[in-house]
Formats: C-alpha cells, structure tokens, sequence
C-alpha cells in the first residue's frame, strides 16, 4: 500500500508519508542523506544499497514496499524548519521576529506551520500572537 500524502504523478514524497512508512529517525537520516534530489527507488535494496547504509536495512526495505519503481524528489528535513516550530511553539515570537531570527522568509514561516498543521498559518493570527 502506497502512503496517502504521496502523490504518484509526481513523485513527492511529503515528510509525514515518510514518516509513516520508515519511522521519524529514518526519515530524518533519509532526507539528510538525500534531500533535495530525485531518487530512484528499487523493489530490492541490499544492505550495501546506498538508502540502506543512510537508513538502515530494515527501513529500507519498508521504503522500497512504498515507492518501489518510482523516483521520489526527497524532500529537504532541514534544521530551519525545526527552528521555526521550535521559535514558534515557545509563544514568545511573531513570525516576522521567527524568520529573522531563523534567516528565512516570513512567508516561508507561514509555509512551515502550514504543512506541520499544528499552528494557524494566517497572517492574521500573527497580529494576535502570544507575546
């Protein structure tokens, strides 16, 4: 069974289908390792396969049941990211305060706590942020 946050036309793999079939450690060890580029992924991965030394044989070989034959474009689990929910779950910054802080857009923060799904992504809740 392939994940439901992957759209298969495309070749995304979002980082919550990821998680959900290889588990957040090897998520995060998969997209350090290859984020950012297209990957082909086989319906076999040996040991000595390079996804299997970045995560794991085990969680490859979980990879390899959900996308075997396809080419994820690996998305990018960077540490801005973590910032940005880390800043932002503190309740002591607006978002603008969060992407100077981060180095990263404002807008980019609103994307952030978009897709985590845990925060309100609208401006306009910025004007009423938790100081």
């Amino acid at each position: 069974m392939r994940p439901s946050a992957l759209d298969p036309s495309a070749g995304d793999a979002s980082t919550d289908s990821l998680i959900e079939v290889i588990g957040e450690a090897a998520a995060r060890a998969f997209c350090e390792a290859f984020g950012g580029v297209g990957l082909y992924v086989p319906e076999r991965v040996g040991e000595h396969h390079p996804i299997a030394v970045a995560i794991g044989v085990e969680a490859a070989q979980r990879l390899a049941a959900a996308y075997h034959g396809m080419e994820l474009q690996v998305p990018i689990m960077g540490r801005r990211r973590a910032q940005i929910l880390e800043l932002y779950n503190t309740g002591r910054f607006t978002n603008r305060e969060i992407a100077r802080r981060v180095g990263v857009t404002e807008r980019r923060v609103y994307q952030v706590l978009a897709e985590d799904g845990s925060a309100s992504p609208s401006p306009q809740s910025d004007l009423f942020h938790r100081k």
